[in-house]
């Protein structure tokens, strides 16, 4: 979509937001933290969620351009704390290119802000491209999404509008598969969903057998599934943790959503692995990395869900 329609329909949308969506204020803190980091100076999270947020309005950005933006901030902030402002900038211009064409860096003055000069953005986007480590580029975007999900679950914002505001800007539509062997938690789960994007399709499924029939499924009709919820366990029904999970069929439901049908060119479905034993699963999982995922889900998070966790959740499935 173009900067121009984008602002044509900004006043049909723009009375529902608050002061900053979720993934704006998300970068917000991770950008204060890094410069916290690099220098020992203190930034103001709002600051930067505002900038972020403005960023987001005037030059119609969609949630995979400001995921992406923070994959290139980070080594830049690095190089110039700190001066975070110019740094996000930069990034969200690289970002953007990234993930979608027509995005022109003269557009960052006459939408965003006319505090840099074009031959100084220029100049700062050839430095941060020479500069940028570009091995691993096609996973690298998922660590990123990963780690700003895992900031923005902290404190999950609710009241504010639904994460994908305008449709046309969506990568793809909101399709949400839950398993559980809990009838109940999957009611639950579903209505959740369905208060934050009331149109969103939703398949639940009580077994990982079930939920691997739905994708074989779906691959056949060419259907994307962007967010699973899911919990594979027998613990709800024997109270042992000992006997939580099925090492195979998580790891085959897992495959099979990587091997699902995708909408774009690198699209990953968010998977969140949510249960009551998520202190035992985290204590006892082999692979938990520095971005919040573990064991091959992208975040892990404590039963039952809650309406701000689901926002932050949508909000990821549409990058």
């Amino acid at each position: 979509m173009t900067i121009a329609k984008h602002n044509a329909i900004i006043s049909l949308t723009h009375h529902v937001m608050c002061d900053f969506t979720r993934l704006s204020w998300a970068t917000g803190v991770a950008i204060a933290r890094l410069v916290e980091d690099e220098c020992g100076r203190t930034v103001n999270p709002k600051e930067v969620a505002d900038y972020a947020e403005m960023a987001r309005v005037r030059l119609a950005l969609d949630n995979a351009s400001l995921s992406h933006a923070m994959m290139f901030v980070q080594p830049l902030i690095n190089m110039w704390a700190p001066d975070w402002k110019f740094a996000y900038t930069i990034a969200l211009s690289l970002g953007t290119k990234f993930v979608t064409e027509g995005f022109h860096i003269i557009d960052i003055i006459d939408h965003l802000t006319n505090e840099y000069s074009l031959q100084a953005l220029k100049r700062g986007e050839r430095i941060a491209a020479g500069a940028y480590d570009w091995m691993n580029i096609s996973s690298r975007p998922w660590v990123f999404r990963n780690a700003l999900l895992s900031v923005a679950l902290e404190q999950p914002r609710v009241g504010e509008a639904p994460p994908l505001l305008v449709p046309e800007v969506s990568n793809s539509p909101t399709h949400v598969l839950i398993v559980d062997q809990m009838k109940r938690t999957r009611e639950f789960h579903r209505s959740l969903v369905l208060q934050v994007v009331p149109d969103a399709r939703t398949k639940c499924c009580s077994s990982t057998q079930d939920a691997i029939d739905y994708f074989v499924s779906c691959r056949a009709m060419g259907e994307q599934v962007t967010l699973i919820l899911l919990d594979v366990t027998d613990a709800e029904s024997t109270g042992d943790q000992a006997a939580y999970g099925d090492g195979l069929t998580f790891t085959a439901l897992l495959n099979a959503a990587m091997d699902a049908p995708t909408t774009g060119v690198g699209f990953k479905p968010v998977v969140a692995f949510v249960t009551e034993h998520h202190d035992w699963v985290q204590q006892s999982a082999e692979l938990t990395m520095d971005d919040g995922s573990i064991g091959g889900a992208d975040v892990l998070l404590r039963k039952p869900l809650n309406i701000g966790k689901v926002c932050v959740l949508v909000d990821g499935s549409s990058i």
